[in-house]
């Protein structure tokens, strides 16, 4: 099983991500939306990789969809399963035991907001494919995969515990007690910023608040014309028969490479 960190720029939860799940006797691999990472010397024995999107500039946003999308790819090249956490979380010193004994009932475990940590089987990807890389920041596509995992995947074999507008709860298998993501947990960096608030802040008049932030009302507009829906409408369905607007297949083929089955009944 391969551990992956997303990581945008906070090298004191990055490097305390990391002691932890070496403390846990884990390896891990870093990919980075920022054009440097910070790694601590006593941390980089537990280290396997790391990959810096280059082409990334650090006042870029991060988006997240075709972050997990070119680390589902290296992932599912060699391994089975994964475990996917972002950098502004911290787990519990029982963690492993948990994920261990919980990946024994489920194939796809969320939460505890968002895309902050999942683990997923490539049993996955192949029924619900890639993320829609349309939601271009860090909103919107995170509560569309979680929906069409829901959709499309067996309900047995799912656990979510999104504590979003439009999150849900199924099959709680008790993830906030090993993924750590409180205020002050978060803003162990002192110049911490989730993308919300940066874009907020360096936006000007044009996004200040949530309800002017442009990423976020782009994400929810495209939500709102693919499904027929809002996003924020509290439940945990999307009907495909309303589909607005049609899949798109990012990469045919790794599609074909991976046996990716979603897009025969949902690319028109």
């Amino acid at each position: 099983m391969q551990i992956w960190i997303l990581t945008f720029n906070r090298p004191e939860a990055l490097n305390r991500l990391i002691y932890h799940f070496g403390s846990q006797n884990q390896k891990v691999n870093i990919f980075s939306n920022y054009p440097s990472v910070q790694i601590r010397e006593d941390n980089r024995k537990h280290i396997d990789k790391i990959i810096i999107n280059s082409l990334n500039s650090e006042e870029s946003n991060s988006w997240c969809a075709r972050s997990w999308n070119t680390i589902m790819m290296k992932v599912f090249a060699k391994d089975e399963e994964a475990i996917l956490i972002q950098d502004d979380t911290d787990i519990s010193m029982e963690f492993m035991n948990w994920i261990n004994e919980q990946k024994n009932k489920y194939d796809f475990i969320w939460g505890p907001a968002g895309d902050q940590f999942h683990y997923i089987r490539k049993s996955v990807l192949q029924k619900v494919g890639w993320w829609d890389e349309r939601y271009i920041g860090c909103y919107a596509g995170d509560a569309e995969y979680l929906k069409r995992v829901y959709m499309n995947y067996d309900k047995d074999k799912i656990s979510a515990q999104d504590s979003h507008n439009w999150g849900f709860v199924h099959n709680p298998c008790g993830l906030q007690n090993h993924v750590i993501t409180t205020y002050n947990s978060k803003t162990i960096d002192t110049n911490y910023e989730n993308q919300h608030w940066e874009f907020e802040r360096i936006s000007g008049d044009g996004g200040k608040t949530t309800e002017t932030n442009p990423t976020i009302l782009h994400a929810q507009q495209l939500f709102r014309d693919k499904w027929g829906i809002d996003l924020d409408n509290g439940r945990p369905v999307i009907d495909s028969l309303n589909r607005k607007m049609p899949e798109i297949d990012w990469y045919p083929w790794a599609t074909k490479k991976f046996e990716i089955t979603y897009y025969a009944n949902n690319i028109t």
